[in-house]
Parts: structure tokens; sequence; C-alpha cells
């Protein structure tokens, strides 16, 4: 990108799954000596300082107070790290002078790999790198006709944005899936992914995306090198 704007972009698919904190906070979890709750506090601690009590204020609020720690710091975590930046950068976009933009939620978990006991059924980070790419034969398994809708769906926009520019197809063909608008920041529409066919959606978690945009995204770099890796992080309580 050449331009804060994004005006030298070319058209572009952009998107995030409902659940991608769950299996870096798992893996961050098992490294702790900590008991859910104290990771729970010690985690937004360490990432948002003194901001931390407004986050657990802002969620308790849209959600309820949380019934599983582990379940409620792998939403925020997802929501901060991920999605709320994610649908900041596509709104920043569309905005500028480059207006063909696509945005998704991927929202079906993965049922095809048992043996991965964080993300069995859950959206979980690339998990719709499966459907893409049609790769659950490499676990011995095969689609379900739901499964194999979905992911011939995904199949079809990635082909026809790779060919011409747009997920869709152009006027003069048949459109076989529904239509998959362009992203605008007013109504936030997005293709939402769950068997057995996406469909469109507007500004899905836009009020804890509002908040969170209040909030200056200053240690994203080091916080999505550390959960990808892996890596324990140096916590208190």
């Amino acid at each position: 990108m050449d331009k804060a704007d994004g005006s030298s972009l070319p058209p572009a698919v952009i998107g995030t799954t409902t659940d991608e904190g769950y299996l870096f906070v798992k893996r961050l979890e098992i490294a702790s000596t900590m008991n859910a709750e104290e990771f729970y506090y010690a985690m937004l601690i360490k990432i948002f300082g003194h901001r931390y009590q407004s986050v657990i204020g802002e969620y308790n609020k849209v959600y309820g107070k949380p019934v599983d720690y582990i379940d409620r710091l792998s939403l925020i975590s997802g929501d901060y790290i991920f999605l709320c930046p994610t649908r900041k950068l596509v709104a920043t976009i569309s905005q500028g002078q480059q207006k063909d933009i696509w945005s998704y939620l991927w929202d079906r978990g993965v049922t095809y790999n048992e043996t991965d006991n964080f993300c069995y059924k859950r959206p979980c980070h690339g998990s719709e790198l499966w459907f893409v790419f049609g790769t659950v034969s490499l676990w011995g398994q095969k689609f379900t006709s739901n499964d194999l809708n979905l992911s011939r769906q995904l199949q079809t926009y990635w082909k026809n944005m790779a060919n011409k520019g747009n997920p869709n197809t152009l006027p003069n063909e048949t459109q076989q899936f529904p239509k998959w608008p362009r992203y605008e920041s007013g109504t936030g529409v997005q293709m939402f992914f769950n068997k057995p066919i996406g469909s469109v959606r507007y500004n899905y978690s836009h009020v804890i995306c509002d908040f969170f945009d209040t909030i200056v995204y200053e240690q994203l770099d080091t916080l999505r090198s550390s959960f990808v890796a892996g890596s324990s992080l140096h916590l208190e309580v």
C-alpha cells in the first residue's frame, strides 16, 4: 500500500474469523501456572493497562458476566487484536479512492481434526482455509454435504476474485451464490460464512469495535507476535 487511504490497493477480500483469539489464549494459558480467573485478569492488565476495568465493564454490559474466563478472554483478545483492527482497516480503505473491498467473517467451526483439542468445532484463526482449499482430505476425511456447499461457495468467490477482481459473477452470468456487496463503512456490510451457506450481515460486533476504536491499538504488533508464536507473556497478579 502506497498511501494511507488505500488508493493504490487493487481489489481485495479482507476478513477474520469470529473466534480468532481462542487458539492463542489456550496456548498461553497452558504455559501459565495461574488458574483461569487469575489468568483472565493478568492478561487484560497486560494488554490494556489501566483501561482493563473499562474493557471488562463494556463486555459485561454487552454479554453479561463471564461464565468461562478463557472463552471471555478469547473473545476480548480476538476482537481487540484481530476483528476490530480489521474493521478499522477495511473502513479506512473503503473511504479512500479505492472502493473495491469485500469483507467477510468466518463462523463455521472445523470438525474434521478431532486431535486438535483447542479448536475442534470452533472457528479459530485460519479455519476458513480448510474450506477455501478443500483440504480436509489431508486428515483422511470428507466434507459433509453442507460443508461441501460452503467450500464451493468460498472457492467460487475466491476464483472470481482472482480472475475478475470481483467475487461475484459478471452481469451476463448466472449468480450461483448470494451476491457479496462491496464493503461500506456506514453499514458494515460483510459476508458471514456459516453452514449451510454464507449470507450477508451488517455491523457485526459494532458496539464493541466502536468502543475499541476509542483505545489506541498501541501494543498490537507486540501482542500479535507473542500470540502467534505461542510464547508466554510475563504476567503478574
